[in-house]
């Protein structure tokens, strides 16, 4: 990021982040970095549902 100039990053992943990961994010000495894990993921997905993001939620027996 620090090559490119960057003002900001998004990190996306369907798993966790590490506690360095989580703390580097959070570095006030670098842009800010938002990081989305799975069960974030999920919920964004789920709760936007209504806004077109392609996600129905489905009950099994």
């Amino acid at each position: 990021m620090l090559r490119l100039d960057a003002k900001q990053g998004l990190l996306i992943t369907t798993s966790t982040f590490s506690r360095v990961a989580q703390q580097a994010a959070q570095a006030s000495d670098a842009a800010p970095i938002r990081l989305i894990d799975g069960e974030a993921l999920l919920g964004l997905m789920i709760d936007g549902a209504s806004a077109s993001m392609g996600v129905m939620m489905e009950s099994s027996l």
